[in-house]
């Protein structure tokens, strides 16, 4: 089981740096966030949102691993 957000997350191919870039914050700090160690800001929160295209509250919820679905081409670096 894992947060939705590291699901998506691995889904797109998307480092956790790549996320940590586009949120100015750091890698360890998006580990934190997807293990549920730390909550969120606000602003963060609102980040995650825009940059998942989810309603926060679904990206900490615990899902099964979501299978690969996308090209890696098109989700950023690794």
């Amino acid at each position: 089981m894992m947060t939705r957000m590291r699901a998506e997350r691995r889904r797109r191919y998307w480092s956790a740096s790549y996320v940590g870039d586009q949120l100015g914050i750091t890698r360890t700090a998006v580990f934190y966030l997807e293990t549920k160690q730390r909550k969120p800001s606000y602003d963060i929160l609102m980040g995650l949102e825009d940059l998942f295209e989810l309603p926060g509250r679904e990206l900490f919820e615990l899902v099964e691993d979501v299978p690969d679905t996308t090209s890696k081409k098109e989700g950023g670096e690794i």
